[in-house]
């Protein structure tokens, strides 16, 4: 794909079903920001379709995102915060791998973690944080984090007064 020049992505406010496909977006290395659908009853991120965004700084609306591929974000290195829908189901193989300006993932789940392939978060910021809504969702990342390969994560949860 010819996209040298692509700085933004909007996409239709409201679309069902709503799908990147594979690749769509691979290598356009001035893509800034993605503006998925704000209402959608799903929206899955395809293997490969922001692979090598270097400027990808933002991915919005994230909230109705159900499926994120392997190597969906890979190599997105100016990638900072992402935010996981409660409705993500999964999340592939190498679908952050080598992001390394990715400090924080904010965890919109309330009880479990989605299924997470190997090396999700391999090769990102050593500083990288998840927050979770709660305890019993930061256990459950905690967990499918240490069996995707990432050890050592730091998972809190937000505690409300």
């Amino acid at each position: 794909m010819n996209c040298a020049s692509l700085e933004k992505i909007i996409l239709p406010k409201e679309a069902d079903n709503f799908k990147i496909s594979r690749s769509a977006f691979e290598g356009c290395t001035a893509l800034e920001t993605v503006t998925l659908p704000k209402k959608s009853d799903s929206t899955t991120i395809g293997y490969r379709a922001f692979r090598d965004c270097k400027n990808l700084t933002a991915v919005n609306n994230t909230d109705n995102i159900t499926k994120i591929y392997g190597g969906a974000l890979r190599d997105c290195t100016s990638l900072k915060s992402f935010t996981v829908s409660d409705k993500t189901t999964m999340i592939g193989k190498n679908a952050f791998y080598g992001c390394k300006n990715l400090k924080t993932v904010t965890v919109n789940s309330k009880t479990k973690a989605p299924k997470l392939y190997a090396n999700v978060f391999a090769k990102t910021n050593s500083a990288l944080t998840f927050t979770a809504k709660n305890a019993t969702a930061a256990k459950s990342w905690k967990s499918a984090l240490t069996k995707s390969g990432l050890k050592n994560a730091k998972v809190g949860y937000m505690h409300y007064v």
